[in-house]
C-alpha cells in the first residue's frame, strides 16, 4: 500500500539492543523489504521521504 515502516527497539540501554532483531523478524514475517523500512535509508533518502 506504499506505506514506510520504521524498525525501533524500544531499548533504554545497549543490552536491550538484541530486541531490535524481534522487530527485523515480524517485519520478514510481513514481507517488508530494505526499501520498506526507513530506518535504512542514508540521511539524504531519509530527508526525502520526511520532505526535509
Amino acid at each position: 500500500m506504499g506505506c514506510k515502516l520504521v524498525i525501533n527497539s524500544d531499548a533504554h540501554s545497549n543490552v536491550e539492543m538484541k530486541n531490535m532483531q524481534l522487530g527485523i523478524s515480524t517485519a520478514r514475517r510481513g514481507w517488508a523489504r530494505k526499501e520498506d523500512i526507513i530506518n535504512t535509508f542514508d540521511l539524504k533518502e531519509l530527508n526525502k521521504i520526511l520532505g526535509n
